[in-house]
């Protein structure tokens, strides 16, 4: 079977395989192997920053949406982002 390169499947494949090529890159050197994957996120000091901006950006976007379903999703998503923020700051660094 041959397949046209510019057919999308064939798009989606070399965009895959581009994808799954860039992840063994690593976007901040002076971790150890395994301070990778979903707890870096979650413990890194940087990440919890920007979950904490995301999260007044959504709370201060959400006051120019004039749909009220999606300004309701838009509050709430901030809310949630800030809250998941303070609760990942509280666990790392605890007041007692």
């Amino acid at each position: 079977m041959n397949i046209p390169i510019g057919t999308p499947i064939v798009k989606w494949t070399a965009t895959l395989a581009l994808a799954f090529l860039a992840l063994p890159a690593a976007a901040h050197p002076g971790h150890g192997p395994l301070e990778h994957g979903l707890a870096h996120p979650l413990t890194s000091p940087y990440h919890i920053v920007v979950m904490l901006l995301l999260g007044t950006v959504l709370l201060m976007a959400a006051r120019v949406v004039r749909r009220f379903p999606l300004r309701r999703a838009v509050n709430w998503t901030g809310c949630g982002a800030l809250a998941v923020a303070a609760l990942l700051w509280g666990l790392r660094n605890p007041m007692w």
